[in-house]
């Protein structure tokens, strides 16, 4: 694979392979096949970690999978310490997360990868963040699963992975900033999730849980009755309509239109400085009534 990059000056473009621990099995895929069955689970033990386990930057522990000691005698090798950094290479390829320090003793299964790091070379948080993060590594991951029937990764094209690599201290202080921006952005959804429950909280003390069929001792009615009910509108009282002098006739004609059916009128304030006639709509006979006025 072609990249056009060019690394700033004082950083490098290194392998994952080139950045790993000088260890036999620093870069391992969990037990494959008859190595590792589900009938071989228990409710204690050693913990085997698998890809529900693994989110960006987050290893959870909602739903705990173990192996009796006995059967984990046989998969040492698979043991990951703190600091190690775990890839899933099945479903969502390339989801990475540390081991933290207070992890019990664990291993992986067949879908997952751990790297030990050389930590003189590469801090193993900010490996977290470019592997989750870094739009030129994703695309590589992209790219190498590309075309299979169902997107896998293996070890030898995690081995293939190039970081944009900064000196220690650097690379120290961009994991530091994202940590921060992350934690930020866990308080935002944090905060959102609890307006949500008090919105709904604030509906059910108005309106009752309608599934337990409690109310909160408000008049209810249906949509139907709603759209039955009649609109009852408050009465105008009538009003005067000052007409301009010279436009006397046109006023006349319009007033009745006004007045509408039960005397219902508008009130035009005069032109500045112009004498009027002042019209009361009102019904007379059927007609507007007229009268003149002055100021």
């Amino acid at each position: 694979m072609n990249l056009s990059y060019e690394p700033p000056a004082g950083w490098s473009f290194p392998t994952i392979e080139e950045l790993a621990a000088q260890e036999k099995g620093a870069i391992r895929i969990g037990p494959f096949g008859s190595a590792l069955k589900k009938d071989e689970y228990s409710e204690s033990g050693v913990r085997v970690l698998g890809i529900e386990d693994v989110f960006p930057n987050e290893l959870v522990s909602d739903k705990r999978k173990y192996i009796p000691d006995r059967k984990y005698l046989e998969l040492t090798q698979y043991t990951v310490k703190p600091g190690d950094v775990l890839v899933t290479n099945m479903g969502t390829v390339g989801r990475t997360c540390i081991v933290p320090d207070d992890l019990e003793k664990s291993i992986i299964s067949s879908h997952l990868i751990k790297i030990s790091l050389d930590t003189h070379a590469a801090w193993p948080p900010y490996i977290s963040w470019m592997l989750n993060w870094c739009p030129l590594v994703v695309y590589q991951i992209k790219a190498k699963c590309h075309g299979a029937i169902m997107a896998g990764f293996n070890t030898a094209l995690l081995k293939q992975l190039r970081i944009p690599l900064p000196p220690m201290n650097e690379q120290r202080r961009i994991a530091e900033v994202l940590d921060r921006a992350e934690a930020l952005r866990a308080k935002r959804r944090a905060a959102l999730a609890q307006l949500d429950t008090l919105i709904q909280a604030t509906f059910l003390d108005l309106f009752g849980d309608p599934a337990s069929k409690t109310t909160s001792g408000l008049n209810t009615i249906s949509v139907s009755e709603v759209r039955a009910a009649p609109i009852v509108l408050p009465p105008v009282p009538p009003t005067r309509l000052r007409a301009p002098r010279g436009c006397r006739g046109e006023t006349e004609n319009l007033a009745p239109r006004l007045a509408g059916r039960d005397g219902c009128a508008l009130r035009l304030p005069p032109a500045p400085g112009i004498q009027g006639t002042a019209v009361e709509t009102g019904r007379k006979g059927g007609k507007a009534g007229m009268r003149k006025g002055g100021n």
